[in-house]
């Protein structure tokens, strides 16, 4: 039997001071991101974990949830070496 893996969700959960916050789900260690303004292909968001850890999550030139797809997979590559 095959496991299927759900596709990562941002949920909008609000805004404050240009600031847009997003709850993530279905990710393996990202639960949250905060957003200002309009992104261009490679510049960086702020991600956090379960426990507040703080990443910097490049933007791929898609969406949110792509580009933690890709970060979550750089970081599983990493911990793998």
């Amino acid at each position: 039997m095959c496991k299927k893996t759900l596709k990562i969700q941002a949920v909008f959960n609000g805004s404050h001071n240009g600031v847009r916050y997003y709850i993530i789900m279905n990710a393996r260690f990202i639960t949250f991101a905060k957003l200002r303004g309009i992104y261009k292909k490679g510049e960086i968001f702020n991600i956090y974990t379960e426990s507040d850890t703080k990443y910097g999550c490049q933007w791929d030139g898609q969406n949110i949830e792509s580009s933690i797809a890709k970060f979550e997979a750089e970081l599983t590559e990493q911990t793998k070496e």
